[in-house]
């Protein structure tokens, strides 16, 4: 079978974007969810090195090696790169040196590649997430279908348990378990070394099941939410539900280290829950639209979070927006971190990848033509530096 490389890419301008001060947006206000339950119930202290259990209040998470700052508004005209696609691709491809995509700046040069890519033929996607290793994906779409990806040999297979489109998929930390939520309002857990029905159903949401995501060290312990505003934790190994609250309709994520807060998105606003005490600690406000997407910084001291209209960088300790950046009319729609890249966010739209790091590269983005389709989900590697993205258009591409 022969290979057909795309050809190299060009540089081609696009509509400005428009990067604000902060304090340029009149935040909205909302009325804080009821609390229900106490979850003290769950246990979730977190010792520190002498043994005494113990958690930091929330101002107290340290800044990483970064010094955010704004002053003033900066407007530049962005680079947008472009590559004509190839009908005779092979679907699954590794090292597509022609496709490379580069710039340069200033201050140091920054590539981002397409390396890999596969066609899924499973209709739209709509989630995506790797194992700890960074060697496997995990996708889910419009069909209830959730397909596993082994990158380094390019084998696949898919699983069907749910019986509408599946909404999100997360792997518990370094295991080959993972869980996928779905529009049937339940969550699934899988083996994705098993293509076996899945080994534990839970149930209890009257919602859609939105979003899940995994407590990075309770390994047990899984949130998720609903269309009604529903979060849930979840004892995955006994399958019970051990807290449910109010808070969070299109995202819940834990922070990538501790989980000792769950970041929540409702509308347009972001509310961080302590989840010792259940209660919020804050609220991040400023958008005009729905939030569509977040995502942790790795420390854990700054949270990501995108509108169809807008990207924000958020500094989490004092609840301020560092950064904002304006779409150029192409919807926002996913956002990731790129491991390694200080505060460099990746954000998924209308076939466009915008790669947009406020800290070294303050006053530009830079969109790659990436799909066919809407992006509707990115998630990187912190193992592999790399990142995954997918799309109505129902291919897996995957950057570094």
């Amino acid at each position: 079978m022969a290979i057909r490389y795309q050809r190299a890419p060009e540089f081609l301008p696009t509509n400005q974007q428009k990067l604000v001060p902060i304090g340029g947006l009149k935040g909205r206000s909302g009325k804080q969810p009821a609390v229900q339950e106490n979850i003290n119930q769950l246990g979730l202290q977190f010792s520190n090195k002498s043994g005494i259990k113990r958690k930091a209040p929330l101002s107290s998470l340290a800044s990483v090696c970064i010094k955010a700052t704004i002053s003033g508004v900066a407007k530049k005209k962005t680079i947008s790169c472009y590559s004509q696609g190839d009908d005779d691709l092979v679907n699954a491809s590794s090292s597509i040196d022609a496709s490379t995509k580069k710039f340069a700046t200033p201050q140091e040069e920054t590539s981002f590649k397409e390396i890999s890519n596969l066609d899924t033929k499973m209709s739209k996607l709509l989630c995506c997430h790797f194992n700890s290793k960074g060697e496997v994906l995990a996708t889910g779409g419009d069909n209830g279908k959730v397909l596993i990806w082994e990158l380094g040999n390019n084998r696949t297979c898919s699983v069907q348990g749910h019986a509408h489109q599946v909404t999100d998929v997360c792997f518990r930390p370094n295991s080959t378990a993972f869980a996928s939520s779905s529009f049937d309002r339940t969550v699934k857990m899988w083996d994705a070394t098993k293509r076996n029905n899945p080994f534990q159903n839970l149930v209890g949401h009257d919602g859609h099941v939105m979003s899940i995501d995994f407590h990075p060290t309770k390994l047990s312990l899984l949130s998720s939410c609903d269309s009604n505003g529903e979060i849930r934790l979840w004892d995955v190994k006994s399958g019970d539900c051990k807290l449910n609250f109010k808070g969070g309709i299109s995202q819940v994520r834990f922070p990538p280290q501790l989980g000792d807060f769950l970041a929540s998105s409702t509308g347009n606003i972001i509310n961080i829950f302590d989840v010792e005490t259940n209660k919020i600690q804050k609220k991040l406000q400023g958008h005009i639209k729905d939030i569509h997407s977040i995502c942790w910084e790795t420390s854990g001291s700054y949270l990501a979070s995108v509108s169809e209209d807008s990207a924000r960088i958020w500094s989490v300790s004092d609840g301020k927006c560092l950064y904002e950046v304006y779409s150029s009319g192409n919807k926002f729609q996913s956002c990731t971190f790129r491991f390694g890249r200080p505060l460099e966010l990746v954000i998924g739209s209308d076939k466009f990848l915008e790669v947009w790091n406020p800290f070294f590269q303050s006053n530009i983005t830079r969109p790659y033509i990436a799909h066919s389709g809407t992006i509707n989900s990115l998630v990187d590697s912190p193992s592999k530096g790399i990142v995954a993205s997918v799309s109505d258009d129902q291919w897996i591409r995957i950057w570094k």
